[in-house]
C-alpha cells in the first residue's frame, strides 16, 4: 500500500483538556497505531472537534465516542483486520445487526 498524504501542519494540542477528553484522545492514539496498515480516517463529532481544535475554537459538547470510515476498496481486507485490531486492543462487538454485521465496539464500560 502506498504512504498516505500528510498535512504539514503543527500537531493539534489537547492538553488543556478535560479527563474524559484526554481518554478520548488517549483511545484515538491507540487506533492509529493498531490501524498503521489499514487505511482509515476518524469521522463524526471528533473529527468536528479536531477541526475545531486545530482552528482555536472549541464546541461546547464533546462526544464520547470514536467514529472511524475504514476504506474497503483500497484494502478489502480492512474489515477483518480492523475488528481484529480493536479485539487486539481490548474491544468486544456490542452486538449484531439484524444482517449480521458489528459496528460498534465498547471496551470497558464505555
Amino acid at each position: 500500500m502506498s504512504a498516505r498524504p500528510r498535512l504539514d501542519r503543527p500537531p493539534v494540542r489537547t492538553a488543556h483538556l478535560g479527563p474524559v477528553t484526554q481518554a478520548l484522545f488517549v483511545s484515538i492514539g491507540e487506533l492509529v497505531v493498531a490501524f498503521a496498515d489499514i487505511p482509515w480516517t476518524i469521522v463524526g463529532g471528533q473529527m468536528v472537534f479536531l477541526h475545531g481544535l486545530e482552528n482555536e475554537t472549541s464546541p461546547g459538547r464533546v462526544t464520547t465516542d470514536i467514529d472511524t470510515a475504514v476504506d474497503v476498496r483500497a484494502a478489502p481486507h480492512s474489515v477483518s483486520a480492523t475488528v481484529k485490531a480493536l479485539h487486539d486492543l481490548g474491544y468486544a462487538s456490542a452486538g449484531i445487526s439484524p444482517e449480521g454485521r458489528a459496528y460498534r465496539f465498547i471496551r470497558g464500560e464505555s
